[in-house]
């Protein structure tokens, strides 16, 4: 397939949705963007599990003093550590997370 084609594809497909489907879609940029301001949020520097995760990630020096690197991984462990939890408070004692993915 030629690169016009691609594009005709993608133009046809944008046409052909809703106004409650593209509603939809920019609630999930909403959500995604409240995710992200929650996860800046927490504090990661009183919270022993971000130094022991922080500690355990192996990227060379110069990646892990890039901000954006820093908060990539502050957003990974957020999810994984602090939004499970939050929603099954026993899974963290109960399994191991290198089981569950």
């Amino acid at each position: 397939m030629d690169q016009r084609n691609k594009t005709h594809t993608k133009k046809v497909e944008s046409k052909s949705l809703s106004p409650a489907i593209s509603s939809m879609a920019e609630g999930g940029e909403d959500s995604q963007r409240l995710k992200k301001i929650a996860a800046a949020a927490f504090d990661y520097e009183n919270d022993a599990r971000w130094a022991d995760y922080w500690s355990n990630i192996l990227i060379p020096p110069h990646m892990a003093s890039r901000p954006e690197v820093v908060d990539h991984f502050k957003r990974k462990f957020y999810q994984r550590y602090i939004v499970l939890t939050t929603i099954f408070p026993t899974l963290e004692f109960a399994y191991p997370f290198s089981l569950l993915l």
